[in-house]
């Protein structure tokens, strides 16, 4: 360590100016029989009440199934008759859970389905975020999980680790088979190590996908600490804020000095706010604890492998929850400091036996962990080689355009086109004549995003069509058709095809009847 005339010079993270400290929970070192034991007592009492009080006549006519279809008609945008409703409230949450749907409206279509059947409500919540399995829309699953926390706080937090699981089994394409209806939307290695069967990992599939991803939980705990969690909620008004670096950025701000003063009191706000919740709110507390021992638990178990696994095929295994952890003072960790709570579980005082981190205070432990948990966490992104890496250090010429994932793809694609054109390029005609594929992990999305113009220029430059057709996937169940041969006017026998859709309560069924959601139950 280098020396200077006034001693040892202090380590950067300790010079650091960013918040870090939360109170001490001791429910973060808890052994996991214990936290559910203590989640179930902490959240059941303190859950907030239910906003429809029994006995309402609103909710009974809600809950209640008629035969009496005479009124339930409404017009359409065109003028045209058609009903108003399914009678099912699974049916019409089912089919009106889209991103344009209204708070009060999502509240109704909540609370009656859960009336319902729960079982069936969450599962269908789940279908709206699944990736694979169904809608993959995140803000609309996040106003969900907003109603699920207010109502049914302890099966939402119970049931947070099925978004990261890979409990979807991924379509692996085979060799001997390259027709263009089989299609590969995900791959894997060949397998994971050998575990131990638990309650956690027996739903685990081999060359599994997630419903989620981790940055869902982060995305939901940031929403929480805000107060944007929630069904009349729109996620986006935090989600896709652009906090600013740079001073010009700031609105009416010229004075650095000022621009500066204005940052400090936003941290120290944000970092009261947080303090307070952790103490106060019982489910903001009980949220966050659950979201950064389940952090701490996948870190350590993808450590392991990292230093331990014989193989590279046996590090195949190692999960994308290094990619998507909190980095220190980055937006997550600004408005949760969960990086905190996640380095004091991966590395206790009382591991930093012998150093100055072992007897200083709490603030100062928690810089050195924080500090351990960076390199943890940087060691698993470059073994993922996590593309953002090569970004930061300008090496884009470095990056595997067919490795780097479908979200990564659609948001760095700009830069890829400004730094690595000819390249870039090239990859995109390969993609688009079936040589190369986009690549595909936990996280893909869907091609439209992919394949829309941005700003008027083109992601492909015409190669869309090409690139849309190579990843069209048909379920031939949802939909039959039928030929029915015909007679016309002129006796020429035609033959007519008939789509025949499924019921609509069948295709709500059908939807979340995957083995997938078989792990998840209602708790309150």
């Amino acid at each position: 360590m280098d020396e200077s005339k006034d001693g040892p010079e202090v380590p950067w993270f300790l010079r650091a100016t960013y918040p870090v400290l939360l109170p001490e929970m001791a429910e973060l070192a808890m052994p996991e029989e214990d936290f559910a034991e203590y989640l179930s007592d902490a959240v059941r009492v303190n859950k907030a009440a239910d906003i429809n009080l029994p006995g309402s006549k609103f909710m009974e006519a809600l809950q209640t199934p008629t035969a009496d279809l005479a009124g339930n008609y409404m017009l359409t945008e065109n003028d045209d008759v058609a009903f108003g409703s399914s009678t099912s409230a699974l049916v019409d949450l089912f089919y009106e859970l889209e991103e344009t749907v209204s708070g009060p409206r999502l509240n109704q279509l909540l609370h009656a389905a859960w009336a319902e059947d729960a079982l069936l409500t969450v599962k269908i919540i789940f279908n709206a975020r699944s990736i694979h399995l169904g809608k993959s829309s995140r803000k609309v699953f996040y106003r969900c999980a907003g109603w699920l926390l207010r109502n049914h706080p302890l099966t939402l937090i119970t049931s947070l680790r099925w978004l990261t699981r890979p409990v979807i089994p991924a379509k692996v394409e085979k060799e001997e088979d390259n027709k263009e209806e089989d299609a590969v939307l995900v791959s894997f290695g060949d397998g994971k190590p050998e575990q131990e069967e638990d309650r956690h990992t027996r739903f685990d599939v081999a060359n599994g996908v997630s419903h989620g991803y981790w940055k869902d939980v982060l995305n939901m705990l940031a929403l929480a600490a805000n107060g944007k969690l929630g069904a009349d909620q729109d996620p986006g008004e935090l989600l896709n804020m652009h906090e600013p670096r740079e001073v010009s950025k700031i609105k009416g701000v010229s004075d650095p000095q000022v621009a500066k003063a204005r940052r400090c009191i936003a941290r120290a706000t944000r970092k009261q706010g947080v303090s307070r919740l952790v103490e106060e709110d019982a489910v903001y507390r009980a949220l966050h604890l659950s979201v950064a021992r389940l952090f701490a638990e996948q870190i350590k178990a993808d450590l392991a492998l990292l230093r331990e696994a014989p193989t590279a095929r046996a590090k195949r295994g190692i999960s994308l929850c290094g990619k998507w952890a909190p980095s220190s003072d980055r937006f997550h960790d600004k408005h949760t400091l969960i990086a905190s709570s996640i380095a004091e579980i991966l590395h206790p005082q009382a591991t930093f036996a012998g150093s100055a981190a072992a007897t200083a205070d709490r603030e100062t432990y928690l810089r050195y962990a924080r500090e351990h948990y960076r390199r943890d966490v940087s060691a698993l992104r470059e073994h993922l080689d996590v593309v953002e890496r090569k970004l930061t250090a300008n090496a884009v010429s470095d990056i595997k355009y067919d490795q780097v994932p479908s979200i990564a793809m659609n948001t760095y694609r700009d830069i890829f086109f400004r730094k690595d054109a000819a390249r870039f390029r090239e990859y995109l005609g390969d993609v688009a004549g079936g040589k190369a594929r986009i690549g595909a992990e936990s996280d893909t999305i869907a091609p439209k995003p992919l394949t829309d113009d941005k700003e008027g220029v083109s992601l492909v430059s015409g190669y869309s069509p090409d690139m849309l057709d190579k990843r069209v996937y048909d379920d031939a169940e949802e939909e039959e058709e039928i030929g029915v041969e015909e007679e016309d006017e002129d006796g020429v026998v035609m033959v007519v095809r008939n789509k025949q859709k499924m019921d609509p309560q069948c295709t709500v069924k059908k939807a979340v009847s995957h083995k997938a959601y078989d792990m998840l139950k209602v708790v309150d």
